[in-house]
């Protein structure tokens, strides 16, 4: 088809796919935000998304959710968490758990340890991904620290990393764990074993591939 040109629409037809020279269309050419991401390749641009810091409140948990369905990490931050209960042989704890669309998963493999001073303690967890050890969950304590958790490619299975201090820096506990979400991530939450939040926010980022 010939190449031809509408005076009175102003358009140009007959220019086939590629015809144009290479690198006759720049940047200034194209309208702000007129490529969506329906027009990326699959996997051409990733991008992290921030949700700003926010109060966790005064229940027993506190859950991320609407987690878009293809994020492959996501980090959570939280600054001056502590419990309304718990005392010396009865701690309340805070735990991470992720989930899908159908709900919390219960099943990890996790270890968390502690350093203070010259005292070590390191505890394995199953049902959750614990981010300080129980001896600690009193309910004079604070808690600040970051969470890290990445998706292994080509499965569901979700790597966690964690490390938190307690009050002015005097213990430092580590988290290192994995689970299988066996679907899409969806949420992910904090949650005490026992007793309600009284104080902290927490912030959550997610990058999607």
């Amino acid at each position: 088809m010939a190449i031809s040109i509408n005076g009175s629409t102003n358009v140009i037809s007959g220019v086939a796919v590629g015809g144009l020279p290479d690198g006759i269309v720049d940047a200034d050419m194209l309208a702000a935000n007129a490529v969506t991401a329906a027009k990326l390749a699959s996997g051409a641009v990733g991008k992290w998304t921030h949700v700003n810091y926010t109060s966790i409140g005064t229940g027993g948990s506190y859950t991320f959710s609407g987690i878009p369905t293809d994020a492959i990490a996501l980090r959570i931050n939280f600054i001056n968490l502590s419990s309304n209960t718990g005392s010396n042989g009865s701690e309340s704890y805070a735990a991470l758990r992720l989930g899908t669309a159908s709900g919390l998963i219960d099943s990890y493999n996790s270890i968390v340890s502690y350093l203070e001073t010259s005292y070590q303690r390191v505890d394995t967890w199953t049902s959750r991904h614990m981010l300080y050890n129980e001896n600690y969950g009193r309910a004079e304590n604070v808690f600040n620290g970051q969470i890290q958790c990445w998706k292994t490619a080509g499965t569901d299975r979700w790597n966690i990393m964690s490390d938190v201090t307690r009050g002015n820096n005097s213990t430092y506990y580590w988290g290192q764990g994995y689970c299988n979400l066996a679907a899409n991530i969806t949420q992910a939450q904090l949650f005490l074993n026992t007793g309600s939040f009284d104080n902290g926010s927490a912030s959550l980022s997610y990058y999607q591939d």
